[in-house]
């Protein structure tokens, strides 16, 4: 890439053919920068996944084998060869950075139309310019946050980086979206890592990115319009999946599992922050339908149900530690839920089609099933102990008039309501 834009070797004609072509091989090197230190120590050592896979007529490798090998990396880890891994670790990232830089206003330029295609319905390569442009996400983000003075105009790279990662996120296409999870994960580890002393704007830029890039995710998974005309078909497993894949990332940014924590341990303010943006925002939504009378989309209440389990870890908290910004979100949740629940009872009342309420409201009693650990905490709260006590009755009320109305677990064949999937 440096041949080809050096203007001393008249090339310049070539530049964007050259650029073109070469952003294929720069995935790789792309990619070899999303490498962690622990990956980076086992080559070093000789050490690949291949050989955890068994081999037809080798030997399994035993238990104090796997054990060895662990201690191996971890002594290596903790001696000389973590320090030249790490300057590895920097190296890659650093490259990766540099080679962005290059290749961008090319790599945008294919993106944009690759994804013009995907809105077709198309299949996308995962190694083509959606890719490329989900691994410079992976590879650059990440490392910006922590050496964002080593590299120049890291602040720009970075927004433009996010921008393109953004149009990726509100694609139509499934396999588009697929390929952003990975370094989602991937820059919140980031953002966890880094300590709260040394927060720079990078890692602000970090946590909006996060937020817009959950939120979009979130608002595309919705059911399809006929999916619940046929209540006797199958049900939709690639639909199924993706929901279930956003949930488990919505849970995890807002702070519902945090790798490595101690037992105990508090949230960490990033997924706070993320979690209380989350809540407020989808509180705002259903406050919004509440007022413009119309019932909620599908996607906010799935949306919600996704946060219970880190909104019951900030509970527990709640109850050590009575910070305000806390309870503050905590309040905000049950008021979520509290609307959530006023729609669905309403719609239940103004007999509203079975295929029109089905969707949100099998939705919303699987979220409080998943809320009634937030609820049981909460209860035991002197703050908000009042606020419980108004919703456990509506959830009652949701439970009766979806077994009288929708009786999904109907067995006989005359009934229309029965779910195959």
């Amino acid at each position: 890439c440096t041949y080809f834009c050096n203007p001393d070797f008249g090339l310049a004609r070539w530049i964007p053919c050259a650029i073109a072509h070469l952003f294929y091989s720069t995935d790789a090197v792309l990619d070899g920068a999303t490498w962690t230190l622990d990956k980076i120590i086992k080559f070093r050592l000789g050490l690949s996944e291949s050989q955890n896979v068994q081999q037809m007529g080798k030997k399994k490798q035993s238990s104090k084998s796997k054990k060895r090998q662990k201690d191996l990396v971890g002594k290596k880890m903790a001696e000389t060869t973590a320090n030249d891994a790490g300057a590895e670790l920097r190296a890659r990232g650093d490259v990766a950075c540099r080679v962005a830089t290059i290749i961008w206003p090319k790599l945008l330029i294919l993106c944009k139309e690759a994804l013009l295609v995907a809105e077709s319905g198309q299949d996308v390569d995962g190694e083509g310019p959606v890719g490329c442009v989900g691994c410079s996400a992976q590879a650059c983000l990440p490392f910006l946050l922590g050496n964002h003075e080593t590299v120049a105009d890291a602040d720009i790279l970075f927004r433009e980086i996010s921008a393109a990662f953004l149009m990726l996120c509100g694609s139509s296409n499934v396999l588009v979206r697929g390929l952003t999870f990975q370094p989602l994960y991937t820059l919140h580890r980031a953002i966890l890592g880094i300590p709260e002393c040394t927060t720079t704007g990078e890692s602000s830029l970090a946590e909006d990115l996060l937020l817009k890039a959950v939120t979009s995710l979130a608002r595309q998974c919705n059911y399809p319009a006929d999916y619940f005309l046929d209540l006797r078909a199958e049900s939709d497993q690639e639909v199924e999946v993706n929901r279930n894949d956003v949930r488990d990332l919505l849970r995890a940014v807002a702070g519902g599992e945090d790798e490595g924590r101690s037992p105990g341990a508090s949230m960490p303010t990033p997924s706070f922050r993320i979690l209380s943006s989350l809540v407020q925002t989808l509180r705002d939504e259903l406050l919004h339908s509440q007022r413009s009378n119309v019932s909620p989309a599908e996607t906010v209440v799935h949306s919600y149900s996704a946060l219970a389990k880190p909104l019951a870890r900030l509970a527990k908290d709640f109850l050590q530690h009575k910070e305000h910004a806390w309870l503050n979100c905590l309040v905000q949740s049950l008021e979520a839920l509290s609307l959530s629940l006023a729609s669905v009872l309403k719609a239940f009342e103004e007999k509203e089609h079975v295929q029109m309420l089905l969707p949100i409201s099998r939705t919303l009693c699987m979220g409080v099933a998943s809320m009634a650990p937030l609820l049981g905490t909460l209860a035991l709260a002197r703050e908000t102990h009042t606020a419980v006590s108004k919703v456990l009755p509506m959830c009652s009320r949701l439970a009766l008039a979806s077994l009288r109305f929708i009786p999904e677990l109907a067995t006989s064949e005359q009934l229309p309501y029965e779910i195959k999937g």
